[in-house]
């Protein structure tokens, strides 16, 4: 036994290209993981983003054609990618089809095929950092930027050979006299870039609804009532910024099994998930906002309670939860949902304590809660007040107060947009933090 442990090491080793320690050989073959991958429509070019959870040891290789070949080597695409990324406005269509992404395991690299005229040009890359990303500018090619630029120009522009693969190491300067030959005249370094990037899918999710009440307060009022007008000034004040688009579970008094709400946000590739809840405790003095974590291990006892209350109201069992931990190892949500639970915590602090009396932020807890456990994107909880508490009850029977909560939802969630997006400059957002009282 002992025998035959020891040659499948050693063919290992031989495999992997000689017998150096163990740790030298996995730290040579270490993957990185590609988190996301944007696309945006800039003045002049279409940019192609790849977030990184860290930089990779090898350049990007571009080889220009009718179907343009990009290649990112030792990185591979976390699951919650989207395979295929197509063009929907007439804007973005003038200048490619669709973007096909795939991993390629014998090359240990993700390939991407880029349909339409940009696949002609010869991008320019550079990275960018906190997080890891690699840019890759594709100029307009002649095909799409004739209406735009004059004869004399368009001269001046040197197309790619046929073929002709380019190599750009991440994070070299490229000087200014081979970015004129390898991109179109028309493009001017120092010219404004305003940015038209893809909306950023935020996925609202008032807790229970129809048969479920959820939390009945000491008022009488269904906590089922209270979050879904929470979530619908919520939805307003999104939709009236350009740089989001909303999807809601529910929009009206239905009940949907709790499955059936992570299935919704799977299914429309959301960037971003949010449960919104009002909170219970059998000590009628406890008050205040707490954000929830998704963890299986609950941060106290009472955490554990709550997660069990909204869990086996709709019959989810422990069994399931378990099965669920597996996406949660390969989709790579944990750190991200731990910045936009900060993020939305903040903005709690900022905009509702000291406003009402008593009302204060109680932080950051973890709990397994099945329905942002069961999403692939980063997602959090929040449980806003408790209604077991006369006070509570009371200040989120006022639509004033209520709108107030979702101002400060809204402002958390433009924090973790800028967060994750910060290669969008604020000049070019229409919609700033302080646009939205």
């Amino acid at each position: 036994m002992k025998t035959g442990f020891w040659i499948a090491i050693a063919t290992f080793l031989f495999l992997s290209g000689g017998f150096g320690t163990p740790s030298s050989v996995f730290a040579q073959n270490r993957i990185g993981f590609i988190k996301n991958i944007r696309v945006g429509l800039h003045a002049n070019r279409i940019r192609i983003v790849a977030v990184l959870d860290r930089l990779p040891k090898d350049p990007p290789v571009y080889t220009p054609g009718p179907r343009g070949s990009l290649s990112f080597p030792g990185l591979m695409p976390s699951p919650s990618i989207h395979k295929r990324v197509i063009a929907h406005s007439g804007a973005l269509k003038a200048h490619f089809r669709e973007i096909n992404i795939e991993y390629a395991p014998g090359h240990q690299e993700t390939r991407l095929t880029i349909i339409g005229p940009i696949s002609e040009s010869t991008p320019h890359f550079f990275t960018l950092h906190h997080p890891d990303r690699i840019v890759a500018d594709f100029p307009f090619s002649a095909q799409t930027s004739s209406r735009k630029t004059s004869p004399s120009q368009k001269a001046n522009a040197v197309p790619p050979r046929p073929g002709q693969k380019v190599i750009v190491i991440p994070g070299k300067k490229v000087s200014e006299t081979h970015m004129a030959r390898a991109l179109p005249a028309a493009f001017s370094p120092s010219a404004p870039l305003p940015v038209r990037a893809p909306r950023f899918r935020v996925v609202i999710d008032p807790g229970h609804g129809g048969k479920d009440c959820g939390t009945l307060g000491v008022n009488g009022v269904c906590e089922k009532d209270l979050v879904l007008d929470i979530a619908l000034d919520l939805r307003k004040r999104l939709e009236s910024d350009r740089r989001f688009r909303v999807l809601m579970t529910r929009d009206q008094d239905i009940f949907i099994p709790l499955k059936e709400r992570t299935d919704m946000a799977n299914r429309w590739k959301g960037d971003l998930f949010l449960s919104i809840h009002a909170n219970s405790d059998p000590n009628r003095a406890v008050r205040g906002i707490e954000t929830f974590l998704l963890n299986l291990r609950s941060s106290d006892k009472r955490s554990k309670e709550v997660a069990m209350r909204e869990n086996t109201v709709l019959g989810v069992s422990h069994g399931d939860l378990g099965a669920i931990l597996l996406t949660l190892r390969v989709n790579h949500k944990k750190k991200r949902s731990l910045e936009f639970a900060g993020d939305l915590d903040r903005s709690f602090s900022r905009n509702l304590e000291g406003q009402y009396q008593g009302v204060r932020n109680l932080g950051i807890r973890q709990a397994p809660f099945y329905v942002i456990m069961g999403t692939s994107m980063p997602a959090a909880l929040t449980e806003i007040n408790f209604l077991s508490n006369p006070e509570d009850a009371r200040i989120m029977a006022s639509r004033t107060y209520r709108k107030l909560v979702a101002r400060a939802l809204y402002r958390g969630i433009v924090q973790y947009y800028r967060r994750v997006h910060p290669e969008i400059q604020a000049e070019n957002n229409r919609s700033p933090l302080l646009a939205h009282p």
